[in-house]
């Protein structure tokens, strides 16, 4: 839909999403007989311990970071998955088929499309994305506190557990962090700054010496050569003047 807006009129636009939402709506609807009695032939036990499974899957492999804007796509497909399929199954224990329809449009819609709404809010304001998030867990809360006491305290308890103690504890322990090394790790030769000096000082002098040496020597060669041509010269022409030819 949203690639369609960019290019046709608003009105298009508004057809386009309103005939998609129809058509979600109506596949949910006539799913919902099928749905409600999937589980029929299990034992609620089993049902029970696959939803618990299946939620606590989805709490750690959902995608936090594209809520937080930090990725650019929502990747926990898995996590969507498990969240989907728990939902179905809690929903097949509905005493009716309208129950089993609200159940799953409204797990759908908060697994599948508040991600997205919630990054939105993100962007736009950090104080109505906290704002929300406490609203959503004081719901929660206040949802479940008529059904149990001791699930509401262990709920609450999560939450303050995984927002503030954990955080907490990640940032106190890091002063205990030590690092540890081995043969496996990269050979780092450490020089120390004296003896880099030092050494630097000594090759420095070396290599003036060395050039100046070098120096000396071709200086030699040069006038060792040209001496020798003189010699060689002088001899020539000294036989020339006795003989009336070159000396061999």
């Amino acid at each position: 839909v949203s690639v369609v807006c960019e290019v046709l009129p608003l009105y298009f636009c508004v057809a386009v999403a309103a005939a998609a939402a129809a058509a979600f709506l109506t596949g949910v609807y006539l799913m919902s007989p099928m749905l409600h009695t999937l589980t029929k032939n299990i034992s609620e036990d089993s049902v029970i311990a696959m939803i618990v499974g299946l939620c606590i899957l989805h709490l750690f492999l959902h995608d936090y970071n594209f809520v937080n804007s930090v990725t650019e796509q929502l990747t926990g497909t898995l996590s969507l998955a498990a969240a989907v399929f728990a939902s179905v199954l809690f929903a097949s224990g509905m005493p009716t088929e309208l129950d089993v329809f609200v159940h799953v449009l409204f797990c759908l819609e908060l697994y599948l499309l508040s991600p997205f709404m919630r990054r939105y809010i993100r962007n736009a304001s950090l104080t109505a994305h906290i704002v929300l998030t406490v609203a959503m867990v004081a719901a929660a809360m206040l949802l479940l506190l008529p059904l149990s006491r001791v699930i509401t305290a262990a709920f609450v308890a999560s939450v303050v557990g995984v927002s503030f103690v954990c955080p907490y504890w990640l940032v106190h322990i890091q002063k205990f962090k030590a690092k540890i090394n081995g043969p496996w790790d990269e050979a780092v030769p450490k020089i120390p700054t004296s003896l880099y000096s030092s050494s630097g000082s000594r090759n420095r002098s070396r290599w003036a010496s060395s050039n100046r040496a070098a120096a000396a020597a071709a200086i030699g060669n040069t006038t060792g050569d040209q001496s020798g041509a003189g010699e060689l010269y002088g001899r020539d022409k000294s036989c020339r003047r006795n003989t009336g030819e070159g000396c061999q």
